[in-house]
């Protein structure tokens, strides 16, 4: 049974306490060190503190610069980063992101990701999504994108999702001046082939390294053949010569890629 101490019993306590410690033989152990010797051994230790708490401030510094450095690189990056949930919502986008998108980066999360893409893209974007999330594949592909203005942009997407991860992280580039410049092209081309089909003119381009001859459907035409059924060779070219033009043709042709001049 344990008995608790009352006010009057401490005094008595206290004294008992005093006088066994007067009683008591002395500590066997080794002679008591020089002041001198623990005062130095304190100052080195407080000094060994201090190195210790500069490495640790100097790494603390160190780490705070390259998480600015990295926080600059994306969020400031030419190249727009998303992170979406596996149901496509977005979770995370970088400022390049929100401005190519024409939305304010707070009213971007938690909407859905292919709410910009524009209808007639949004089958490849969710079959391209679809194979990052269930197979861990890494995907690319190039969508029409549609912003709240109503303003349309091209752009180049990656896909990945590091495997296993339950987040898909996306970069987009935006390829529009590029799609532009080629959709001219197409169009030049497209209007060069009719102007050739009504003044009954062709193109032909003869690849040197492996020979192989390229003509327009202008040219097929002009020669009556089936383009499944033509060579498709310089040879087979020179074969449809005149005998009596052909070797005219040919040293033509030599001359023009020794002097590098005009065929």
């Amino acid at each position: 049974m344990v008995t608790k101490k009352t006010g009057k019993e401490q005094p008595q306590l206290r004294a008992d306490a005093e006088s066994r410690l007067a009683t008591a033989p002395p500590d066997v152990g080794p002679p008591a060190r020089p002041a001198e010797e623990l005062l130095h051994e304190l100052q080195v230790y407080q000094i060994e503190l201090e190195m210790q708490n500069e490495e640790l401030r100097q790494a603390h510094l160190a780490l705070e610069e390259s998480r600015d450095r990295y926080l600059d690189l994306y969020e400031f990056a030419p190249i727009g980063y998303f992170t979406l949930t596996r149901e496509g919502m977005i979770s995370e986008a970088n400022l390049t992101g929100a401005a190519l998108l024409g939305v304010e980066r707070k009213s971007l999360l938690r909407r859905r990701f292919s709410r910009f893409v524009m209808p007639e893209d949004r089958g490849r974007w969710q079959q391209h999504f679809m194979s990052t999330v269930q197979h861990g594949a890494k995907q690319s592909c190039e969508l029409a994108f549609k912003r709240d203005d109503g303003s349309v942009f091209h752009a180049r997407l990656d896909l990945d999702n590091g495997g296993d991860s339950p987040l898909v992280r996306i970069t987009l580039v935006d390829i529009s001046e590029r799609w532009q410049v080629e959709a001219a092209l197409k169009n030049s081309r497209a209007d060069l082939l009719e102007a050739q089909n009504i003044s009954r003119m062709g193109r032909w381009e003869l690849d040197l390294a492996n020979n192989l001859l390229h003509w327009s459907d202008g040219i097929y035409k002009l020669f009556e053949i089936d383009p499944a059924e033509f060579g498709a060779s310089y040879e087979a070219f020179l074969g449809l010569i005149h005998p009596e033009d052909r070797d005219r043709v040919d040293r033509a042709y030599t001359e023009s890629l020794k002097n590098k001049q005009p065929y």
